[in-house]
């Protein structure tokens, strides 16, 4: 599938494509012809990478994405921010780098984070926007002769070496980018109730908590999910939205395959009242019956409701107005254990592994002398949560606001 990427940085398209899966082909703008400059006037990240998006998929009436990224610093009240690319006003990388380095001369607060913010206009003119960040902090001086932009200067948590120090696939692994992309979610499929060579009825595979989420299945789910080579076996929970057929037809063909695949272990199977009745009487005239366990939550409720709670991650119900009984879901991220800062733990010689817990769970070390070494000294704050909320098929819906803002 073909995807223009709604930038003139060639190292930015380039980092991108090889963080798409097999299937996606990145076409920056200068391979596209576009050669004019797009005037990004917004006031925030989102806001830019929309003005991109939006300016491409108007010319081209194409799949086009774009991100608005940069550098956002503490001591600084949050610059260089939306104007990190042109933060010493020449839009020269090293020029950039000095200005920020001189801006923090002499101060001890160094902590930073990069973000990424892309804005995904599919072939309807949908718009679909994901975030991610990295924190660490600025180095003294630049370090590295790899990556781009700020790389020399930023440090990642965890780590005691630039982006620019960094292997170009161990920067990808943990980069704003990467956290933006694989936010959790692969598209499979979008608004299309008849599949087209460029788009497939509704799907999207969610990553969050370590686990696996399959959301509405569709007609020719399990291509989508080979191409995006996604590991049938790690998923454990599908959740479908409505019983129209292209949210739900691709199900009973994903079934048979677990099978066929040799699964034991369940599958939880959330959906609408009837969904079990509408999968077994399949399962039945085909005799395909499953040699694993289908355990089915039908949904019935007009409210909100908790749905789904395990370590790392809840899940509730966003009830919709559609045609038929409709939710949408809200994933949410449970706070994270905090970060060991491995140098400052290497500095103190009573610390042994078996601490590492009671660290990352926030509490603080007492010394064999009874002084007191406060946590936020020896670990880092931990990723924010992330959260998803998925609205399928629904007229407008002031409910549901409240819900997806909290």
């Amino acid at each position: 599938m073909e995807l223009i990427f709604a930038t003139h940085n060639e190292h930015k398209a380039e980092e991108v494509q090889q963080m798409l899966p097999d299937g996606f082909t990145v076409i920056d703008l200068k391979t596209k012809g576009f050669q004019d400059d797009i005037i990004e006037n917004g006031d925030s990240f989102m806001a830019n990478a929309e003005i991109k998006s939006e300016t491409i998929f108007q010319k081209y009436q194409q799949a086009v994405f774009a991100d608005d990224s940069g550098l956002v610093v503490e001591a600084l009240d949050g610059a260089p921010g939306i104007y990190s690319a042109r933060y010493a006003g020449t839009g020269n990388a090293e020029d950039n780098n000095k200005k920020l380095l001189d801006e923090l001369d002499g101060e001890e607060n160094r902590k930073a984070y990069f973000i990424s913010v892309f804005c995904y206009i599919d072939s309807k003119g949908e718009k679909h926007f994901f975030e991610g960040k990295v924190h660490g902090k600025i180095a003294l001086e630049a370090f590295g002769g790899g990556g781009f932009g700020y790389d020399p200067l930023f440090i990642p948590d965890g780590y005691n070496i630039t982006f620019a120090e960094m292997k170009p696939e161990e920067k990808n692994n943990i980069s704003h980018r990467r956290r933006a992309l694989d936010t959790f979610l692969t598209i499979l499929g979008y608004n299309s109730a008849i599949p087209t060579a460029d788009s497939h009825p509704t799907s999207q595979l969610l990553e969050i908590g370590g686990k696996l989420i399959l959301i509405d299945c569709g007609e020719g789910t399990q291509v989508q999910l080979r191409k995006a080579k996604a590991k049938f076996s790690r998923i454990d929970h599908i959740f479908i939205s409505h019983m129209h057929g292209d949210h739900i037809f691709g199900l009973v063909g994903m079934i048979s395959t677990f099978q066929l695949l040799g699964r034991t272990k369940p599958m939880h199977i959330f959906g609408p009242e009837g969904i079990k009745n509408f999968i077994e009487n399949q399962l039945e005239h085909t005799r395909a019956y499953p040699t694993f366990p289908l355990d089915f939550k039908e949904l019935e409720s007009l409210e909100s409701e908790l749905i789904l709670e395990t370590k790392n991650f809840t899940v509730q119900t966003i009830p919709l107005s559609h045609r038929i009984y409709t939710n949408g879901y809200l994933f949410k991220e449970k706070p994270k254990p905090r970060k060991l800062n491995v140098e400052a733990v290497k500095s103190q010689s009573e610390i042994d592994i078996c601490d590492y817990e009671n660290l990352k769970a926030g509490k603080d070390f007492v010394l064999k002398n009874g002084n007191i070494i406060a946590n936020e000294e020896l670990t880092l704050d931990p990723e924010p949560p992330k959260s998803y909320a998925f609205m399928s098929d629904t007229m407008y819906q002031p409910s549901a606001i409240p819900i997806i803002e909290e």
